[in-house]
């Protein structure tokens, strides 16, 4: 029993933190011309039939053949000799032969529907706009897209401004002000309006949160520039209708983009590649996933089940381009994911709760997870989750269930502990994890009291960064770990450990090097070296050059700690780092560690544990040497 309390104590910890911060890159390739001409064709068996219609020639052809393969590959699959796949050339779609077509799939980049389907047949357009009356479309908008991304921006309902150039529709603008909730600002601008114009604007409006665009030419990066130049530093808010041009723009970087969830595009991607020797692209998870969900409804409910009520289920489905429902005017709604430009690619930073995200944090599969939570609630006649298209929430009864089974958990261990002491001495294995700056400073000093005291425990030393740290200590992988001020997460148990300050760092022999404390602001711009997008520090360096005016000249991003001591010390680039790294530098001579004053930053380290695992002697043990090490580095600073 107790180690069912364990798994599902750990999935219900896991799927409600399943939406924090994800590192990670997601590409899909751009669209290349390769393989045979599409061609008229009916592939496979079944009473019921999926035309999917697509332009054989022109300059969306490519494009077309993407959702072909990513169609032919989901039909292989998926369809169970159920569903008939018929290729249609939108140039002259003829469905006199196909007598059984249930769903209709039109691909009509100009909106435009050359030839009537079969009205008995439901309509999907593989666009963002329905075709016809009554008909449902597969993609979500530009809009939507940049909906997802200012709310993301601005969860509490802070200002936003919406920029948008003078033609657009006032009543498209108000729609989406509606959706986003909060203060929307919206600012038309004219085709030869200057970017620096354009930000005194906004900067008249107030304390702006985020400028979201709706454009996706050149003029958005003459304005994001010149917006980056404004104190106030908003976030700069894209969509999924930004390309490469505007994507790979150094001058776009930490631009936020709203797109569909890639969570399954891995799923595809490996079988797609090993039957068309290429990867993917979008349009190619689309062709998939409109095959997919006719192959479930005929294989659930028999030929005749492809119909627009069930299509438009609000319970959704879950695709290969990420879980999506059908609205009632025909729209799709989406699951979204959070990107950031980062290096010219599109890196996501959160995702949504799911039992797959859950599982593939403790290396299960999402079958597994699910059917071990179903046998839990049916025994006990309960839901532990409410479960809908957009993913699960603990219910009330999960949370109560979660607390109980961290209490039995922690009293099980603390028993195992107390079996432990009565054999006298400490002896144990202990996994602990140290941000760089502990490990190249204090652990060995640690190491070598802590070792000679306890001699019988084995200790183990995970390093990483704190998001890393964070998820070890929740899947119950390290007895504790130690990490900068974060939000308290379900699961964790925080204790502050000490307050350091953060000091700008440069070379020994640089000409700053004497002075005691340093402003900032005086010695704008800077040459910075900091840490990439995925770590803590990057957003508080960011928001206190921001807040405090501090301009950067050139920058940097470097995620490894002795990379960058190393390049300080033998450059003119600096660095913000805590002082406890200066305890090798004492001298002075390699580097200088300098207070930052007006204002001061400050960073606070906490220990966090896992509460259904308590702290046995020995993690307290090194604990406590680790404080003492801690508190000694600190005072010689002081």
């Amino acid at each position: 029993m107790i180690t069912i309390l364990r798994r599902s104590c750990f999935f219900l910890a896991l799927i409600a933190l399943s939406a924090c911060q994800y590192a990670g890159e997601t590409t899909l390739d751009q669209v290349e011309d390769v393989g045979p001409p599409l061609n008229a064709e009916v592939i496979g068996s079944g009473d019921a039939t999926l035309a999917l219609v697509l332009p054989f020639e022109g300059s969306n052809a490519a494009t077309a053949k993407q959702i072909r393969n990513g169609a032919v590959l989901a039909h292989e699959h998926l369809s169970a000799d159920k569903l008939k796949l018929a290729i249609v050339n939108a140039g002259s779609p003829d469905y006199s032969d196909l007598k059984t077509t249930s769903l209709v799939a039109l691909y009509a980049p100009d909106n435009k529907v050359h030839s009537s389907p079969p009205g008995r047949a439901v309509n999907v357009s593989l666009g963002d706009k329905p075709l016809t009356k009554d008909g449902l479309s597969m993609v979500a908008s530009d809009m939507d897209s940049l909906v997802a991304g200012l709310r993301f921006a601005s969860p509490s309902g802070a200002p936003v401004v919406v920029l948008a150039p003078e033609t657009q529709s006032d009543a498209d603008l108000e729609a989406l002000a509606k959706k986003v909730g909060g203060t929307v600002e919206i600012i038309k601008y004219a085709k030869n309006a200057k970017g620096t114009a354009l930000a005194k604007s906004i900067e008249s409006v107030g304390d702006i949160t985020a400028v979201g665009f709706v454009e996706s030419n050149s003029k958005v990066v003459e304005i994001a520039a010149a917006l980056k130049r404004l104190k106030s530093k908003p976030v700069i808010i894209g969509h999924t209708g930004w390309g490469q041009s505007l994507v790979g723009n150094p001058k776009m970087r930490d631009a936020i983009v709203a797109r569909p969830d890639s969570s399954s595009w891995g799923f595809v991607t490996e079988r797609y590649q090993k039957k068309f020797g290429e990867n993917p692209t979008e349009m190619s998870l689309y062709g998939f996933d409109i095959v997919a969900v006719a192959a479930g409804l005929v294989r659930q409910h028999g030929s005749r089940a492809i119909t627009r009520k069930r299509l438009g289920d609000s319970k959704g489905f879950k695709g290969a381009a990420g879980a999506f429902r059908f609205t009632k005017d025909g729209t799709v709604e989406r699951l979204y994911e959070i990107t950031k430009i980062d290096g010219g690619k599109l890196t996501v930073i959160k995702r949504e709760k799911s039992f797959s995200a859950a599982a593939n944090r403790v290396n299960a599969t999402q079958s597994g997870l699910s059917m071990h939570v179903r046998k839990l609630e049916s025994r006990y006649g309960v839901s532990l989750f409410e479960r809908s298209w957009a993913g699960v929430e603990p219910t009330e009864a999960g949370h109560i269930f979660y607390k109980r089974a961290v209490e039995v958990l922690s009293a099980t261990a603390k028993a195992e502990e107390s079996l432990r002491e009565l054999s006298g001495a400490i002896s144990d294995h202990i996994r602990i994890g140290l941000m760089p700056s502990f490990t190249g400073t204090i652990l060995s000093f640690t190491m070598m009291r802590f070792t000679s005291e306890f001699p019988s425990v084995r200790v183990t030393i995970e390093e990483a960064y704190s998001a890393t740290l964070s998820n070890l200590v929740s899947e119950g992988a390290l007895d504790f770990a130690i990490v900068p001020a974060v939000d308290s997460d379900l699961g964790l148990e925080s204790t502050l450990m000490a307050v350091d300050r953060e000091c700008l760092v440069c070379a020994g022999n640089s000409k700053i090097a004497d002075l005691k404390q340093v402003r900032l602001a005086d010695m704008s711009p800077l040459k910075l070296i900091v840490p990439t997008a995925v770590n803590v520090r990057r957003g508080r360096i960011e928001h206190y050059l921001a807040v405090n005016g501090i301009e950067v000249a050139e920058l940097m991003e470097l995620d490894a700690m002795m990379g960058t001591l190393d390049l300080v010390a033998n450059s003119d680039w600096l660095s913000i780092l805590p002082s406890v790294l200066s305890r090798p530098d004492r001298d002075g001579c390699k580097r200088r560690f300098i207070p930052l004053i007006d204002p001061s930053m400050s960073v606070e380290y906490m220990r966090i544990s896992n509460k259904a695992q308590p702290m046995g002697r020995a993690a307290q043990a090194f604990s406590d040497v680790l404080q003492e090490e801690l508190n000694t580095a600190l005072e010689f600073e002081t």
